[in-house]
């Protein structure tokens, strides 16, 4: 008798899963993302939320154009156009910077009560931001005083907000009007998260790449070097809780470390957006940031507190409240979904890449206090140096001098060295101070280059100034300059057209920003100098003095960090 079949046959062949190909994969995932990328902005729902922020936004551009008002519009000569106004040919005039005020008043105050919400809400976005970006004009680089209520406004804008909680509504309702169906509320309100929570994430990012795997930022004496260059370099008084800080080193780097948690966790309300109580906690974390950053900088921007409703679920908080909360269809139009999309990629290209370079205010970097202030190896206190500026006014008057220094305008014309822009740069610093000061008698200013070096620590926290050179001097018209030019062979100098008279030059280096000068030896030439050895260092500052003069000229630099 053969053999059973069922037990005489060989067994099939298991069955073999065709592994997924590459490009099949990455198609897959990439539909996988992009349905995210939809569902995170098309999620329907957030109607009492959209209104609550858009009041919480205007209220913050309210408080701004109200402190904007007690103080005085950019009067310097220095004229830098960013944002809007690199679309107005020169420079607005009074009578239009007033219209544009008078504009935004009246906007922004009906977009508060919600009176022809997204109208009002243009025009308002429109007229906050020019004066925003007009009120950092006299500086090639903006301060961040007012970014956030824009970069908010700017995200919200477009929204149905004035569905809940505005007179709109209300005379919608009066009127046995239907509310809008399939409106993108909530959408809009993720993104004015993202833009209000990104200040302080691209701040963040900037200290810890910065900073390094060695948290260099926080674990050195990198603060107390942040805080004196921030009192100390422009003549400030120092905070309270500055001057507490700079009494020990665990106090300035405990607080550098929770400056980073505080600056990076609004990440994480962007990212799960579905936890109400980890929003409203980072909410809170951002809020005290800003409170922080008013104690020990002395960076008081109140008018951006309003923006932390953007962290709270206000619908879910509605409902817990008792009160109905409408069921909205998700959203019929991806306007929305295409806005939000060009937003975050715009912001990402100027907080990664770009930063300023395009003058699209107020979008960039945020990297303020993001250079890590501090010499390697960072665990070990060193003295610290950094090169800077000093400008001076003729004849000597300390306190126009004082007055200068305060004054953000003038912090980096220390880094100019072509001739012909020093000379235009000191005739408006002039300018701008006999406005200011008219009964000084001015007649002209001299631009140094200094050295600001702080001992270490545990020494007392200063930061000691040394005037190395002059960079340019502007006096009754006349305006003069030593910096000629070095050859290729790194010792060979050609004097500059109206230099001062060089004759028995002393000549000396300046390296690495150490204050301390180096003499060098040079041959003389009918065309300058031929030093015996080439520029080393980085930076180096060459600097000449002559037998009858009282004070240094720069004569030559290099280096690569490009002052």
């Amino acid at each position: 008798m053969g053999p059973h079949p069922e037990t005489s046959a060989e067994p099939a062949p298991a069955t073999r899963t065709t592994p997924p190909r590459p490009a099949a994969y990455l198609r897959e995932l990439a539909i996988r993302l992009l349905d995210r990328w939809r569902g995170y902005w098309l999620e329907p729902g957030g109607r009492t939320a959209a209104a609550v922020v858009r009041i919480a936004v205007a209220v913050s551009m309210l408080w701004m154009l109200w402190r904007m008002a007690g103080q005085p519009r950019a009067a310097s000569q220095f004229y830098y156009r960013h944002g809007i106004w690199m679309l107005y040919p020169g420079r607005p005039d009074e009578a239009v910077l007033a219209a544009v005020t008078a504009v935004a008043w009246i906007a922004t105050a009906a977009m508060l009560v919600g009176l022809w919400t997204r109208l009002a809400h243009v025009a308002s976005a429109i007229t906050t931001m020019a004066l925003a970006a007009y009120a950092v004009s006299d500086n090639a680089a903006w301060s961040h005083t007012d970014v956030p209520p824009v970069l908010a406004t700017l995200a919200l804008l477009g929204a149905r907000s004035g569905d809940a909680l505005s007179i709109d509504a209300w005379w919608r309702a009066r009127r046995g009007r239907p509310a809008a169906v399939g409106a993108n509320y909530l959408g809009a309100v993720r993104l004015v998260q993202f833009a209000v929570a990104a200040v302080f994430v691209f701040a963040g990012y900037e200290k810890l790449r910065s900073g390094g795997t060695a948290l260099a930022w926080a674990l050195s004496d990198n603060l107390r070097h942040q805080l004196l260059t921030r009192f100390d370099w422009s003549g400030a008084e120092r905070t309270a809780a500055a001057r507490w800080l700079l009494g020990a080193a665990w106090r300035y780097q405990l607080c550098a470390s929770m400056n980073l948690v505080s600056q990076v966790s609004p990440l994480l309300a962007v990212i799960f957006v579905r936890r109400p109580w980890l929003r409203a906690l980072v909410g809170a974390l951002w809020c005290s940031e800003v409170v922080g950053l008013g104690m020990v900088m002395g960076f008081w921007n109140p008018h951006w507190l309003p923006l932390g409703a953007a962290f709270i679920d206000w619908d879910a908080l509605a409902a817990r409240l008792g009160a109905r909360r409408p069921v909205d269809p998700p959203p019929r139009s991806r306007a929305r979904l295409w806005y939000a999309t060009a937003f975050v990629v715009f912001f990402a290209a100027q907080g990664f890449w770009l930063n300023e370079r395009l003058h699209a205010y107020p979008f960039s970097r945020f990297a303020l206090f993001g250079t890590v202030r501090a010499k390697p190896p960072y665990r070990v206190h060193q003295t610290y140096e950094l090169p800077g500026g000093h400008l001076e006014v003729l004849p000597a008057a300390p306190e126009v001098d004082a007055w200068l220094a305060q004054r953000g305008t003038y912090r980096w014309l220390w880094r100019e060295r072509n001739p012909d822009t020093a000379r235009q740069a000191l005739a408006n610093v002039l300018d701008d101070a006999r406005r200011a000061w008219p009964a000084a008698g001015l007649t002209g200013a001299r631009l140094w280059l200094s050295i600001f070096q702080a001992p270490a620590y545990p020494a007392p926290a200063r930061l000691d100034r040394f005037d190395v050179a002059v960079l340019g001097e502007l006096d009754r018209g006349a305006f003069r300059s030593a910096i000629g030019t070095i050859l290729p062979d790194g010792k060979t100098w050609i004097a500059p057209p109206g230099a001062p008279a060089l004759a028995q030059i002393q000549l000396f280096e300046i390296r690495n920003d150490l204050p301390a000068p180096v003499a060098v030896a040079a041959t003389p030439t009918p065309t300058g100098f031929v030093l015996a050895d080439p520029l080393r260092g980085d930076p180096v500052y060459l600097i000449g003095r002559t037998a009858d003069q009282d004070r240094p000229w720069l004569v030559a630099f290099r280096s690569r960090r490009g002052f």
